[in-house]
This record gives C-alpha cells, sequence and structure tokens, in this order.
C-alpha cells in the first residue's frame, strides 16, 4: 500500500483509445482508474476528449470510474474526419493546478508534452508517463521521461485491457467481426 499521496493524472483521452484502438486492445476505464490510485496515488484524474454527441454513455461511465472529464467541441474536417484536439486544454490545466497535487502522471504518447514531462521534472513534480504502448511513444516523450515510464499493453493485467474483435484495416482501425 502506498502511503497518501496526492498525485494527479492527465490523460490524452483520444490519443489513449485510437493508440490501444490500433493494436485490437480496448482500455476498462474503471480497472485503469483503480490502478492509478492505488498504484501512482492518483487522487484526481483529468480525462480530455473531444465532445462527440452521442457519446453521453461514454462520458457518464467515465465520470461514474472517477475522472473529471474535460471535453472540448469537435470539428469535422471536409474529409469527414472529427478533430477535438485537447492538448492546449491538457498543458493548461497541468500549470494552473500545479499547486494542489505533488506529482503529475501524464497519459500519451504524444511527443507534444514533452514540455510539460520537462517542466515537471524542473520543479520535481514528474511520477510517470503512461504510454500505450512501446511502439506507439514518442521517442521524445520516452527520453525525456527517462525510465519512469509505463506501457499500458505490458501491465495489461493490472489495467483491465482485453482484445477487440475483428480484423485490422490498412489504416490501422479495426473493422468489427461481422454478427452472427
Amino acid at each position: 500500500m502506498l502511503a497518501r499521496q496526492n498525485n494527479h493524472a492527465f490523460i490524452d483521452g483520444t490519443n489513449l483509445h485510437k493508440s490501444l484502438q490500433r493494436s485490437g486492445l480496448q482500455i476498462n476505464h474503471a480497472k485503469f482508474r483503480q490502478y492509478l490510485r492505488e498504484k501512482l496515488g492518483v487522487t484526481k484524474a483529468y480525462y480530455f476528449l473531444g465532445y462527440v454527441g452521442g457519446n453521453e454513455g461514454l462520458y457518464a461511465d467515465l465520470q461514474a470510474a472517477g475522472y473529471t472529464l474535460v471535453t472540448k467541441p469537435t470539428l469535422q474536417l471536409a474529409s469527414g474526419l472529427v478533430k477535438g484536439n485537447c492538448d492546449t486544454e491538457l498543458v493548461l490545466t497541468a500549470a494552473t493546478t500545479l499547486d494542489s497535487y505533488d506529482q503529475g502522471v501524464l497519459v500519451s504518447n504524444d511527443g507534444d508534452f514533452t514540455c510539460l514531462i520537462r517542466y515537471w521534472k524542473g520543479r520535481g513534480q514528474f511520477k510517470r508517463l503512461i504510454a500505450s504502448s512501446r511502439d506507439n511513444c514518442s521517442r521524445l516523450l520516452r527520453v525525456a521521461a527517462e525510465q519512469r515510464v509505463i506501457y499500458v499493453d505490458e501491465a495489461s493485467v493490472k489495467v483491465g485491457l482485453k482484445r477487440i474483435e475483428g480484423k485490422h484495416c490498412k489504416d490501422g482501425t479495426l473493422q468489427p467481426s461481422p454478427s452472427s
């Protein structure tokens, strides 16, 4: 059991979901939240993602599992791709709440967050980087985090990963298995 800690997690939700999906994996959000609490002393876990109508059930499940949900309106591009980039909101929240937590945990593969890890390290407030897998994690992030990286796919039993049934498409997405 950990001594009482007051660490906060900052989760790039879309990045986590899409990178695991490309690997054919899905995370159990409640088990992941429990893992953050019990293993890393996370008292508050911010979950950042673009808001998409029709996903209210997901948002309610995340809040019920103990996440503080931070959403941003999405844009649909001409290509049909939906974008809801929350990187700025994540960094701004981590920076403006610094005095309310001991150490920060970043959950992302995105090298754009290298500056946040360096900033936390300079203040003695960096706890861990959690990335979906070694293959998906930015080299810049891995270098900045040094040895303090946890890969979700390697801790799969602890964080409640399960394999998604279906076949992988060329673009890395998963095509669900046909229903019987």
